[in-house]
């Protein structure tokens, strides 16, 4: 039996893919894409259901927990902040060579499930993680 990446790897669709983003590359050439300056972003989210209810988490690192914006109503959760362009403090004179990590604005729009209690709802950052505990109705 074959491991599921090698088998992923001869997937002509992921070749195709692969090839697509090669040839995009050439287009527009990495300078454009190394330093396009984005005005939002979307940070990375996992969900997960549990007996007990939903949780979601948000990768946010490099935030403290006042940038970050938690807001909840009957049907969403509202995950918002900004972000600044990390720099680093031991180099004071530097020249940046490649920005790869998103900075700036984001918003992140999770619908949620009609039996969600919303006044129960708790949140905790660690280690560059939003964790948001989002407990079924009683």
């Amino acid at each position: 039996m074959a491991h599921p990446l090698q088998a992923a790897r001869r997937d002509p669709f992921n070749s195709m893919a692969g090839q697509l983003s090669k040839i995009l590359d050439d287009m527009v050439g990495r300078t454009y894409v190394q330093w396009s300056d984005r005005q939002t972003w979307t940070p990375a989210i996992n969900e997960y259901e549990a007996s007990c209810g939903y949780g979601v988490c948000v990768e946010l690192a490099g935030m403290r927990p006042e940038q970050i914006e938690v807001l909840v109503d009957k049907r969403r959760l509202v995950i918002r902040g900004h972000r600044a362009i990390p720099g680093p403090d031991s180099l004071p004179e530097h020249t940046i060579q490649s920005m790869e990590i998103a900075h700036g604005e984001f918003c992140r729009v999770v619908s949620l499930p009609a039996d969600v209690d919303v006044d129960r709802v708790e949140s905790r950052y660690r280690d560059g993680l939003l964790w948001i505990c989002l407990p079924r109705r009683r």
